[in-house]
């Protein structure tokens, strides 16, 4: 080993890794973290979906009473209301879900691009 390796063996322990070193992997790290939040929000919108159909059949239950007599004008209409309320919030948290997909793959697309500019510093 020469004195010049041993030297910069010694400045790289010392000084920790150089800035190129450090941003490659911060890169890898927000690559991975970036797509399995991906994954495993595509993951989890199939429930999403679910919900939201299954708020719509009772919505379409509720309509028809459950095939049973109306004996209730007042229950009769606020389970109306209840299930559409119930189709409502299922369809704002699949929206709402989808959103976060579509920042995220823009978020991915934006750190994987060559063209991303860099962000200054308070020494610049």
């Amino acid at each position: 080993m020469s004195k010049q390796s041993f030297i910069a063996g010694v400045t790289a322990i010392v000084q920790g890794d150089n800035p190129e070193v450090l941003g490659t992997k911060i890169y890898k790290v927000a690559v991975a973290s970036v797509k399995s939040q991906i994954a495993a929000l595509e993951a989890a919108t199939i429930q999403l979906e679910e919900n939201v159909d299954d708020a719509k059949e009772a919505l379409k239950l509720a309509r028809y009473n459950q095939g049973q007599k109306i004996s209730d004008r007042d229950a009769y209409v606020s389970s109306l209301l209840a299930a559409k309320n119930k189709v409502a919030k299922a369809e704002e948290a699949l929206e709402l879900h989808e959103a976060k997909i579509t920042f995220f793959e823009e978020e991915l697309s934006a750190i994987e691009s060559e063209d991303s500019e860099p962000v200054a510093t308070e020494t610049e």
